[in-house]
């Protein structure tokens, strides 16, 4: 294939890259059935990351409570709970209550009956639909509140709390409460899409959520994910299937992979792997006797051998070269407790230079067994 073959094919890649990028990223605000409604990561239209951003820019410490156990501390402020949908177990009730108990500020957002309502002592009524809220009495003052609007069709049963807002229609329902838990303050809400990214700038649904930070303690202000089913902590593989920037990191392998394959440099034809020819220390010896024996040297291996026998009594002994066989035979002895009398004939026969070399052979296997005793038993 010519350059711009492969020109071609890769820029292909690269465009098909790119679409599948934008597509993934852009996913979010198209799918909006995807992520929950009023979930604080949803910048769709029903989500409400415009109340989270909007707490960042009060100055407020805020966080997500996700992917954790539900536990709540005393430097945590307000919970935000924007229509949870996942159940409230007994234990989680227990801790809400303790920890409102201990000061803490509860906005509680919801249309659907929760166990966190119960334990309130509250409950939601069936109305009919209507979409504007007014005060009840003058309790919303920081700043003040005139009306709230978002479309809802539940009201408020209570035993006990106090009513702020009541739906406008004539036959008013309280749709917010104020109940007072030890020395916290429990706020519950039956117009959850007030708070959404679309309804938060309208009419004073804004101001709502100002008086609730108003009455609230200094501290951290946490939505509560946990309720809209982010329990268990992200792994590797959902990060790569359901995040843009994994789907991008998987589009960039795939153009990488096909960019090799088509290149073809890993997959060419196969070599055949060259193996190296050595000669092995046995051939050299056997080679260099088979040249000694033809060359009829018997000279040359009386010299070598009686200088290898000499020089291993040498060391033995530890004495000078000038030293006497007898000498060297003595001190060796005494040195590594070995007899040293075969290695010292067969040095004395070796001088007078044997003419066949099977004689050669004779003394040197009869010396042999003995040099290799002082070898190993050396203690110098």
């Amino acid at each position: 294939m010519s350059r711009l073959g492969y020109l071609g094919w890769i820029a292909g890649l690269l465009l098909i890259l790119l679409a599948g990028l934008l597509a993934t990223i852009s996913r979010p605000q198209a799918g909006q059935g995807i992520e929950p409604p009023l979930s604080a990561h949803s910048s769709a239209p029903s989500g409400a990351l415009a109340l989270y951003m909007w707490t960042q820019r009060l100055d407020r410490p805020v966080d997500y409570l996700e992917y954790r156990p539900f536990e709540l501390g005393p430097d945590d402020a307000v919970l935000v709970s924007l229509e949870p949908f996942t159940r409230y177990t007994d234990l989680q009730v227990s801790r809400l209550r303790s920890w409102l108990r201990g000061g803490g500020t509860l906005l509680l957002a919801t249309s659907t009956p929760t166990r966190a309502l119960d334990a309130l002592g509250l409950g939601l009524s069936a109305t009919e639909e209507f979409s504007r809220a007014v005060p009840a009495q003058p309790a919303l003052l920081s700043p003040p509140v005139s009306w709230v609007e978002a479309r809802s069709s539940d009201a408020l049963v209570f035993r006990r709390g106090l009513p702020v807002l009541r739906s406008d229609d004539p036959t008013p329902r309280p749709v917010l409460v104020s109940v007072p838990v030890g020395r916290g303050r429990a706020w519950m809400f039956s117009m959850p899409d007030a708070f959404s990214n679309a309804l938060l700038g309208r009419a004073d649904n804004w101001k709502l959520y100002l008086n609730v930070l108003a009455d609230a303690r200094p501290g951290r202000v946490l939505f509560d994910e946990y309720h809209h089913g982010l329990v268990e902590p992200r792994s590797l593989r959902e990060l790569m299937l359901r995040s843009a920037w994994g789907w991008a990191i998987l589009y960039g392998l795939a153009v990488l992979l096909a960019y090799v394959a088509l290149r073809g440099r890993r997959l060419g034809r196969p070599v055949p792997a060259t193996r190296a020819l050595y000669r092995s220390s046995s051939e050299y010896v056997l080679g260099l006797a088979a040249m000694l024996q033809g060359a009829r040297k018997p000279d040359y291996l009386s010299r070598h051998f009686e200088d290898v026998y000499r020089r291993t009594l040498r060391r033995a002994s530890g004495l000078s070269p000038r030293a006497s066989l007898e000498e060297m035979q003595r001190a060796a002895e005494e040195r590594t407790g070995e007899s040293a009398e075969e290695l010292v004939r067969a040095v004395i026969e070796l001088e007078q230079r044997p003419r066949k070399v099977r004689d050669i052979l004779r003394i040197v296997r009869r010396a042999e067994p003995v040099r290799r005793k002082l070898v190993r038993s050396r203690r110098w």
